[in-house]
């Protein structure tokens, strides 16, 4: 009777699509500064904000950006503080910590074919 119950209930939430969103390949690549991953979980452009830097750019050009940003402040690990998904996207706060300091970060994404990707990054 529970196991039928909790099926049940599993999958009313997979219908409704109650679940987070895998954001593993972001937060991994953060952890690293894995810039070619970064690039990789851009939507086709984002808006991009770190010390220095705000504007909007290709995905290529924001993985530059963050290159550039993660030289000078090679990240070791990234913490995820909050995530929620809201209508075919969502968010992401985190930590970033550097050897010098540490930065929070805020990420917009929007799913696409089961990914989530970035729309908005910024370190601050």
């Amino acid at each position: 009777m529970m196991r039928k119950l909790k099926t049940m209930i599993l999958a009313l939430f997979t219908a409704w699509g109650v679940y987070a969103a895998d954001i593993t390949p972001i937060t991994e690549a953060m952890k690293s500064g894995n810039t070619g991953a970064l690039s990789g979980s851009m939507y086709t452009e984002a808006d991009v904000s770190v010390p220095g830097v705000s504007q909007r750019a290709s995905a290529a050009e924001a993985a530059a950006i963050l290159g550039r940003f993660f030289q000078g402040n090679p990240p070791t690990g990234f913490t995820v503080v909050h995530q929620a998904d809201k209508n075919g996207g969502g968010f992401v706060v985190g930590k970033l910590q550097t050897a010098s300091r540490e930065y929070r970060v805020n990420i917009t994404y929007v799913l696409k074919d089961g990914r989530a990707l970035m729309q908005t990054i910024r370190i601050e």
